[in-house]
């Protein structure tokens, strides 16, 4: 992983596939934003990760599978219900194909999508018919965290020191574990 967590790096995988996919939303794709959008700027999809869950995999060590689940909000209008209901099951039918296909950029990013949920909405309370879709994407990966050191924190130095039957010289023994050397060895 790159300086992020791994369920921001698959958003942001989702965002890039929908804007490349070329989707009948176009450009109006968009991770993090705050919900409002204005009638102009629809259709749209907004992408969001606000949860996951890991699983550990052993006891004692950091590995777990992980399902971080994946938030995809999409918003169309039209002139009547009919026309929006029309686009919405075109607009997700793209983002699904777009998305779960074998080799898309996100499919190859995680182990596979456990479970995918689709709710619609529609709206007519204002002058243009609205319908909303909430998408919701899960994704399973394997995950490992490594040593304090691997996030900035280097260990400089440890060692050990070795008990000898009375009367013996006490062994002491290092390593520099930035270098892999052995600073000192002293009988």
């Amino acid at each position: 992983m790159s300086g992020s967590l791994y369920r921001q790096q698959i958003a942001d995988a989702v965002v890039s596939t929908l804007l490349a996919a070329a989707t009948s939303a176009g450009g109006s794709v968009y991770a993090d934003r705050d919900w409002p959008l204005t009638e102009p700027q629809l259709p749209a999809i907004l992408v969001k990760c606000p949860y996951d869950r890991k699983e550990s995999l052993v006891r004692g060590l950091p590995q777990f599978t992980t399902v971080s689940g994946i938030l995809i909000v999409v918003r169309v209008s039209a002139v009547d219900s009919a026309t929006a209901a029309t686009t919405m099951a075109t607009l997700l039918y793209q983002i699904e194909q777009a998305i779960i296909s074998a080799g898309s950029p996100v499919q190859q990013m995680v182990q596979q999508f456990p479970a995918i949920e689709t709710e619609v909405r529609s709206s007519s309370s204002g002058n243009t018919p609205i319908s909303e879709a909430l998408l919701k994407l899960e994704c399973e990966y394997y995950e490992e965290f490594g040593p304090l050191a691997a996030l900035g924190t280097p260990v400089a130095n440890f060692g050990m020191e070795v008990s000898q039957p009375s009367g013996a010289p006490t062994i002491y023994a290092g390593v520099n574990a930035q270098t892999g050397g052995v600073p000192s060895v002293q009988p």
